[in-house]
């Protein structure tokens, strides 16, 4: 029975060697061909950020203007706690 190290081992060597055909092939290919498919191989990885956001809280996504909502609750707190004690103060 293999141990789950021999199984990574393993699937490591399947990964390269597919890495590896993979690469023959496209050097293979005319280099406009290689150019476009290394381009949009990079455009695609680098728009998983965009693609992986989904449901994300407020002020917590990739590129966010606004404030996480912990901290806008705690601004309300502090304001609220702010106003009571001029108002205690008033009286």
């Amino acid at each position: 029975m293999l141990t789950n190290k021999a199984i990574i081992v393993e699937s490591k060597k399947v990964l390269l060697m597919v890495f590896q055909t993979i690469l023959k092939k496209v050097q293979q290919l005319p280099q406009n061909t290689q150019v476009f498919l290394g381009t949009s191989i990079i455009l695609g990885v680098s728009a998983i950020p965009f693609l992986n956001s989904g449901d994300e809280k407020k002020g917590h996504s990739l590129f966010s203007q606004e404030r996480p909502e912990v901290i806008d609750e705690e601004i309300d707190r502090k304001r609220r706690e702010y106003i009571e004690s001029k108002r205690s103060k008033v009286n």
